[in-house]
């Protein structure tokens, strides 16, 4: 009997040792994914800017085609 206890035991205490190191991995992609998410919302960001500007300079060069015309 006592060496199932000792079996079980070991058992129990393999899967606790991985579970430990499953939620290490866990932990590890959770904080790349909020790193990732972040690099996207800036990204993004910047895409917006960048959209924006190459609408101005359009207006703008738009406006020097009327001017010239006139």
């Amino acid at each position: 009997m006592t060496q199932l206890d000792e079996s079980h035991d070991l058992l129990h205490a393999e899967n606790k040792d991985r579970i430990y190191q499953h939620n290490k991995i866990l932990d590890k992609l959770e904080q790349r994914i909020s790193k990732l998410e972040k690099v996207l919302e800036s990204h993004a960001k910047c895409i917006g800017e960048l959209r924006g500007t190459e609408l101005r300079i359009h207006d703008l060069i738009s406006l020097k085609g009327i001017n010239e015309t006139n």
